[in-house]
């Protein structure tokens, strides 16, 4: 069987730098929140949706920062793409894992190279200019800060 599966994903960053993974029930992988839309659900709903479900986080649509969508191999369904829309968001919040999250852990993105590629293993990013690699640094540019006001 070949074909896609379409996920949401959310980069949920802290002041300090540091990153939310969380790791599903009956897994190994840390991964960021997210999952599957559901039917007539656009992405970014389906972000917002899955980390409330998953970790009890409110988050508004003005929160959320687009950026883009990544391609990989499916790890558990041979010949499926998972084709991942994330967005980012900063968090201030308190977290509680729930649903089927077994484990969360605030991470530095910028630790390792070694600590990155084994978490966030080999992402492709295709933009307005075609396929490119995307480095662990590249995984948070662009995310707005919260407004001080």
């Amino acid at each position: 069987m070949t074909g896609e599966i379409a996920v949401a994903a959310v980069v949920l960053m802290r002041e300090d730098g540091q990153t939310l993974l969380v790791r599903k029930r009956g897994t190994t992988r840390f991964m960021q929140p997210g999952g599957k839309p559901e039917e007539g659900e656009t992405c970014r709903q389906a972000a917002e949706r899955e980390v409330f479900e998953e970790i009890g986080l409110q988050l508004d649509s003005a929160q959320l920062t687009d950026h883009g969508v990544f391609h990989d191999h499916a790890a558990t369904e041979a010949g499926m793409t998972v084709v991942a829309h994330v967005f980012s968001a900063w968090c201030d919040q308190p977290i509680a894992v729930a649903a089927e999250i077994d484990a969360a852990v605030w991470v530095d993105p910028t630790a390792s190279a070694r600590q990155s590629e084994s978490i966030f293993g080999k992402a492709r990013c295709v933009d307005s200019k075609g396929e490119s690699d995307l480095s662990a640094s590249d995984r948070t540019q662009g995310a707005r800060r919260p407004s001080s006001t």
